[in-house]
């Protein structure tokens, strides 16, 4: 009887553990994609801060690249800090 029960759940697994595999697999590339897009965007900005700060910009402008480049360069590990409970 336990045979019996077992065989269909078995076969009914089978997709199962297919698309959660497919699901995990877009997810760690939406991950990686998105880690990559923050890195460059607060490399971008911090280095625009620093030659602001070469050129002789306004302060104003320097403090705002450099804010945004650290809001960049920390929003990830931020938002790891808040999904890990």
């Amino acid at each position: 009887m336990k045979k019996l029960l077992k065989l269909p759940l078995r076969i009914a697994t089978l997709p199962l553990i297919a698309i959660l595999l497919v699901f995990q697999l877009i997810s760690s590339l939406i991950v990686g994609l998105t880690s990559i897009a923050t890195n460059l965007l607060a490399t971008v900005f911090l280095l625009g801060s620093l030659a602001g700060w070469i050129a002789n910009a306004p302060n104003g402008l320097i403090f705002q690249t450099a804010g945004l480049g650290l809001f960049f360069a920390l929003l990830r590990t931020s938002l790891d800090g808040c999904w890990r409970k």
